[in-house]
């Protein structure tokens, strides 16, 4: 297959690649926030299964960029900006050396990519006109440089403001078992989701306060057997309640893939014992042909005297209710086992633009030039351009097949060789 095969079978791959972005799961958590508007006024996000980082991308352009632009632009029109919570404690710093490392790394990418002007390698400028960034982004980039703003640890100052005046800036974590490349304001912890340690790493990096919005893009490796998948993906879900109960404010939000199944309105149950409103929304940057879906929670409540250490107990409450029911019944679908008040119809809704591209639909690879993806390619009075194929915008750093890879790669150069590999 070709180089431009996948660019003309996935249209949203070859869009990602076009804007800069990471993985086309990009414009999925973009249509998401279009319908539900999750990302309004949020200042503490954290993003979970965050790796190779394309949600995170999302909230650095659209929640961190503009708050930072915001704040250099007050810095120099007043000389002061608002005091600052103290920095994080001592040991969260000595308990995450990974995300102090990708933190310092961040940092040292932010002071090489001023002195830029050619748009390679940096972030905001491959970024085009979204969320403050662009040629626009640079420009101001100098210009804080030129007013003497400066950024240290998530707080934009001026340099000859008096007392450290400062404003303090969107904090965003994002978490996985894999490393990813440094993203522009989002604070990385290679860890573990299941585990109450990283939950109090975020909180650590949080000076104590608790997020307002959580996502999760992760899923499992698919075997194709939609019941496993299902199951496995439903378990990765209630994993990540963990983060949730540990770090989600009252009334925050939560968003996660999920799959839809015969035993979908179980985990809706379970989900529904701790928000007020949970919706399954359809992004059109997902494909039809797929089970894939996400589940979108509002209004943390959880139940009256809850502690997250009781977490495990409420959940499997909820699936003992239904399991008993379905049993009785000689069912062996737990959804079946949910009925009366304790089964429970969520909303479905499509998010996107329903006249924009068809994430199933074959495209050719010279489209209009003014065409977005946003808008029907129905246009025929824009001039079309040659296409040129797009490398990826960040490859993954160390991927979970890169050992197999390698070994695959060992054992061509023993075959070539005449030695045979065990």
């Amino acid at each position: 297959m070709g180089r431009t095969s996948k660019d003309k079978r996935d249209i949203y791959y070859r869009k990602a690649k076009e804007e800069g972005w990471r993985a086309r799961s990009a414009f999925k958590l973009l249509q998401i926030d279009e319908e539900f508007d999750i990302l309004h006024g949020v200042s503490r996000v954290v993003d979970l299964c965050a790796a190779p980082g394309s949600w995170s991308q999302v909230l650095s352009r659209r929640v961190y960029l503009p708050a930072k632009k915001a704040a250099a632009e007050a810095a120099r029109a007043t000389g002061a900006a608002a005091p600052s919570l103290p920095p994080p404690p001592a040991a969260a710093a000595a308990a995450s050396a990974t995300a102090e490392q990708d933190t310092a790394a961040q940092e040292q990418q932010g002071a090489a990519e001023t002195g830029r002007s050619d748009g390679g390698g940096r972030e905001g400028e491959r970024e085009g006109g979204n969320a403050g960034a662009g040629n626009a982004g640079a420009e101001a980039v100098e210009g804080e440089e030129r007013a003497g703003v400066v950024e240290t640890e998530g707080v934009i100052a001026t340099r000859d403001s008096a007392g450290a005046a400062a404003v303090e800036l969107p904090l965003i974590v994002a978490i996985d078992l894999q490393p990813m490349a440094p993203i522009e304001g989002v604070i990385q912890i290679q860890g573990d989701i299941t585990s109450a340690a990283t939950a109090q790493l975020v909180i650590d990096h949080f000076k104590g306060r608790q997020a307002d919005l959580i996502i999760c893009d992760g899923a499992p490796d698919v075997t194709g057997l939609h019941d496993l998948d299902e199951f496995v993906q439903a378990q990765l879900i209630l994993a990540a309640l963990v983060i949730v109960t540990h770090t989600l404010c009252p009334g925050g939000s939560f968003v996660a893939k999920i799959f839809r199944g015969k035993d979908i309105s179980l985990l809706y149950c379970q989900l529904r014992v701790f928000f007020r409103h949970v919706t399954c929304a359809k992004p059109k940057s997902s494909r039809n042909s797929s089970i894939e879906a996400f589940v979108v929670c509002r209004g943390y409540h959880p139940p009256e005297g809850f502690h997250p250490s009781r977490l495990r107990e409420v959940l499997h409450g909820t699936a003992a209710t239904a399991a008993g029911k379905a049993a009785a019944e000689g069912s062996d679908c737990l959804s079946a086992g949910l009925d009366g008040p304790d089964r429970l119809f969520v909303p479905f809704l499509a998010c996107g633009d329903l006249s924009g591209y068809d994430a199933d639909q074959s495209y050719p690879l010279n489209l209009p030039s003014t065409l977005s993806h946003a808008h029907s390619p129905s246009h025929s009075d824009a001039a079309e351009v040659p296409y040129r194929p797009l490398a990826p915008v960040q490859p993954p750093i160390a991927p979970a097949y890169k050992t197999a890879l390698e070994r695959q790669r060992q054992g061509g150069r023993a075959r070539a060789g005449g030695v045979v590999v065990p």
